[in-house]
């Protein structure tokens, strides 16, 4: 066999392993969203983040949210989570956490990564939306309508793991 050919086989296997693994993807199994929206507790802020299902974007990943430090969520496509804290300044990062064909890159270059800062008061609730960007994440502040249209087909998603 030429080493053409040997070369193609071997590019056509990745493909389908890449297809496959993309199909199968980590898609987050916790419950559907219920329909009700929470409001914040007496002397609470509460934070609704979510995670929209763009199909094959980032799918053979997933992260850890970390709120001051302490993981509070997965995210995945299609995930969400309520956020119920005191007030004041909360800091978010992410650690990326690899899928099967980004494994090997992703476990020498994996760090947490700062996302973003929001100053929450109480009895106010916030909606943020997690979004991919080159080389990172971010979490945008996003109106309320647009935050709920997309949260109500998204599964609930606490964490799971740790660093």
């Amino acid at each position: 066999m030429s080493a053409s050919r040997r070369c193609l086989i071997l590019m056509l296997i990745i493909f389908i392993a890449i297809i496959f693994n993309s199909c199968g993807a980590i898609r987050n199994k916790g419950p559907e969203f219920s329909g009700e929206f929470k409001s914040a507790g007496e002397g609470k802020a509460l934070i609704y983040i979510y995670r929209e299902n763009k199909a094959m974007v980032g799918v053979d990943n997933w992260w850890v949210l970390y709120a001051n430090g302490k993981p509070i969520m997965e995210v995945n496509d299609g995930s969400y989570f309520v956020y119920e804290t005191d007030p004041g300044l909360i800091a978010f990062s992410a650690l990326q956490k690899p899928g099967l064909i980004a494994a090997p890159i992703v476990k020498l270059t994996a760090k947490e990564k700062e996302c973003m800062k929001l100053n929450v008061e109480a009895g106010k609730t916030y909606y943020l939306e997690f979004k991919l960007k080159f080389c990172g994440t971010n979490l945008f502040e996003v109106p309320e309508a647009k935050a709920k249209t997309a949260i109500v087909k998204c599964r609930y998603s606490p964490v799971r793991e740790t660093k």
